[in-house]
């Protein structure tokens, strides 16, 4: 009898303890939620196509923005957004539209793809983002170390194929960012021409000040006086009829007089 008691007792005990443990605030919470990677600025994906140690520095033409990358002030690299819209059977969808990063050498040489903000679709998103495909809108012939440029591809896209499509794989959005890095080639070779141009435009003759008097050119007279006087001043000698200062020479070398 008191052996029932006694166990009864221990199972009361046992109870209330797993009642209490139930009630008592659980210590281990939902996981935290992972805190995701800052957005990189337009800057910062530049600087993944241009040269490691190169200023990156954002600038305007034609009302279109790109990033210049400058060692010691000198442009070694530029790198253009894009952003690709594949159109697919005439219909253009914002979950389609993707961007990239297009880098030039200083030579507007095609030297890096940067493919960003990609949709989940398969359709294109792994091929986009593959090595083979980049490699082949980089490299006009890998073997030789021959990048593309605008002259040197065929950048015209054709219905049965081509030399461009041949590397986008003739697809509606591999087309579409074909299109993308000619036209910017295009923008960087007109931007290239006009620096040319303005760095070649002679610098303007400053006009007189408002009221001056400009200095009157001499007449024969007065400059054939000027160069009998420094004729006579440098010990001159006749030579073929002209007067004409004598040169000093030391030890060979001819020197000046104007000094003395």
């Amino acid at each position: 009898m008191r052996r029932r008691r006694h166990f009864a007792r221990i199972a009361l005990i046992g109870a209330l303890c797993l009642v209490l443990a139930g009630c008592a605030p659980s210590q281990s919470g939902p996981a935290p939620t992972p805190t995701p990677p800052p957005t990189p600025s337009p800057s910062e994906r530049a600087a993944a196509v241009l040269p490691r140690d190169a200023r990156v520095e954002a600038k305007t033409f034609r009302d279109r923005e790109i990033f210049a990358g400058l060692i010691n002030d000198a442009p070694v690299g530029y790198a253009y957004p894009l952003t690709v819209a594949p159109n697919e059977a005439g219909r253009i969808s914002d979950t389609e539209t993707f961007r990239v990063m297009l880098g030039l050498d200083a030579k507007g040489r095609i030297v890096a793809l940067s493919s960003y903000d990609l949709s989940p679709r398969a359709v294109y998103a792994a091929k986009l983002t593959g090595p083979d495909f980049q490699a082949n809108l980089i490299w006009k012939d890998q073997t030789k170390g021959v990048h593309r440029t605008l002259h040197n591809t065929a950048w015209k896209l054709k219905v049965d194929g081509g030399q461009v499509d041949a590397a986008s794989g003739a697809t509606s959005s591999s087309r579409a960012l074909a299109e993308q890095v000619f036209d910017a080639l295009r923008h960087h070779a007109r931007m290239m021409r006009a620096a040319r141009v303005e760095k070649a435009a002679p610098t303007p003759t400053p006009s007189p000040p408002t009221g001056s008097t400009p200095s009157p050119s001499p007449s024969p007279d007065e400059s054939k006086k000027a160069a009998e006087d420094a004729a006579k001043k440098f010990g001159a000698k006749s030579e073929g009829g002209a007067e004409v200062p004598e040169r000093k020479t030391i030890d060979g070398i001819e020197v000046g007089t104007l000094s003395e």
